[in-house]
């Protein structure tokens, strides 16, 4: 029988990190010694904003800046002027040693203002 078990959680409470950028701009980051051969469930959630109706925005998740393990939103057009929740989950092996999980987003179309708030990065370790 496998047994989860709470590992690692990260939070980005603070004000909302903006960027009019079409690069990819880091929101929350957090970093912990993996185990190899180990599963690891790495949850996420945040809220979007744009003033604008015509804006696309993009989010990931990536381990150690190199690999992404997730375009939770590929795109994501707002329709109005109010937050929207993206979250979702992965489940995967790492590399043993420290890694770092991150969440980024960038605005597709690199003109307006985009905002994103309550970043969170919960991470869970299976056991057998």
């Amino acid at each position: 029988m496998t047994h989860v078990s709470f590992f690692h959680f990260a939070e980005n409470t603070g004000s909302p990190t903006t960027s009019t950028s079409s690069s990819y701009t880091e929101h929350l980051s957090t970093s912990f010694v993996a185990e190899a051969g180990v599963y690891y469930s790495i949850y996420w959630y945040a809220e979007f904003y744009s003033g604008t109706n015509s804006t696309w925005t993009r989010v990931r998740i990536q381990q150690d800046d190199t690999t992404t393990l997730a375009n939770p939103s590929q795109d994501i057009l707002f329709v109005n002027s109010v937050y929207h929740s993206i979250n979702g989950f992965i489940r995967t092996t790492l590399s043993a040693g420290t890694r770092q999980i991150d969440m980024d987003f960038a605005n597709y179309n690199g003109t307006t203002e985009v905002r994103l708030r309550r970043g969170r990065i919960l991470i869970f370790k299976e056991h057998a």
